[in-house]
């Protein structure tokens, strides 16, 4: 049978070469930090020749039960985040973590099976710089659960290092998310090599 991840990316115009990078925006309100800080990173993995998957949480809808509900809609989004080479996290923090949505997704979305060992990076954004380390618990789940590369701590756009009226971001978080952006495809680039290497020998 033909993957349909696989053929999703061929229909895309995405090479075997190019390194695929699965981005879940997880905001679901308008003018969003998280969400204009994920824009400027996709943009920056595209400026690198990475394929970006946007995984917009606004476009999915009510996510259904973990246990008891229907996957079918929610299944193709699952698939495409757990067959990235490398993924990242975006999301408002809400009560020191991120937002309840997004935790819902992940306790869909993640498979020690497919995701194992993959590189992560996670993206804030908060009312005050006092959240810095707010995504630690999920960094401390992704590193447990599935063996997973965090990409130093992550990157926060927080308080007025956001203008709402202007769409701004301040520039010292925008280098900071470029250079994690470039670390992330170099990781995700050294393990897929490895990892190709390691299959040649067997």
């Amino acid at each position: 049978p033909k993957d349909p991840v696989v053929e999703a990316a061929a229909e895309a115009g995405v090479t075997p070469e190019q390194l695929r990078v699965a981005i879940l925006s997880g905001s679901t309100g308008g003018n969003s930090r998280s969400r204009a800080l994920a824009e400027a990173y996709r943009k920056q993995l595209e400026s690198q020749g990475a394929a970006v998957d946007w995984l917009d949480m606004r476009e999915m809808g009510d996510l259904p039960d973990v246990i008891t509900g229907d996957h079918d809609k929610i299944n193709p989004y699952l698939d495409r985040f757990a067959n990235a080479d490398a993924y990242v996290v975006a999301s408002p923090v809400y009560n020191w973590g991120p937002s309840g949505k997004v935790n819902q997704f992940l306790d869909l979305a993640l498979d020690s099976d497919t995701m194992a060992g993959k590189p992560y990076s996670l993206l804030s954004g908060a009312g005050s710089p006092r959240s810095a380390f707010a995504m630690g618990s999920l960094a401390n789940r992704l590193n447990m659960e599935l063996k997973g590369v965090g990409i130093g701590a992550g990157v926060q756009v927080a308080g007025k290092e956001y203008n709402k009226h202007t769409g701004n971001i301040a520039s010292r978080v925008l280098s900071k998310a470029n250079k994690n952006a470039d670390t992330l495809l170099q990781v995700a680039e050294a393990l897929r090599n490895k990892t190709s290497s390691d299959n040649s020998t067997l």
